[in-house]
């Protein structure tokens, strides 16, 4: 038995319909998964950032407990060891609060990672 064409051209309309929506959401994919590869790779740049920040931070720490010790073997030149030391401390505060900083963006790019990625898994079930 042959269906009328109205039918069979009402099953085109669908299946046309159904490969539009199918190729849209290839496109979605494509761009989630480009952003989650955008993230990551910042991620990444972030992690090498704070781990250079993290060896610096160690330098100064380590350059102020020398300055420390030399302190108390010197009495009289405590005065301008004191001066470099209170400098290196200072330098070292504000490495560690530029630590800070970056962990807590790091965080945030992670939360928007983790929302991406969940954002892809999505679309991917919605693809099957």
């Amino acid at each position: 038995s042959t269906r009328p064409m109205s039918e069979v051209n009402a099953l085109k309309r669908k299946l046309e319909g159904a490969s539009a929506k199918l190729k849209q959401s290839c496109v979605d994919l494509a761009l989630a998964a480009k952003d989650l590869q955008d993230s990551a790779e910042a991620h990444k740049a972030k992690d090498i950032k704070i781990a250079t920040m993290r060896a610096q931070l160690k330098d100064l720490t380590n350059k102020a407990e020398e300055f420390t010790k030399l302190a108390q073997r010197n009495g009289e030149k405590a005065n301008s060891v004191g001066v470099k030391l209170m400098a290196s401390e200072n330098a070292r505060a504000e490495q560690s609060k530029r630590i800070d900083n970056l962990s807590a963006a790091l965080k945030v790019m992670s939360e928007a990672r983790d929302e991406l990625t969940n954002k892809v898994a999505m679309l991917e079930r919605k693809g099957k």
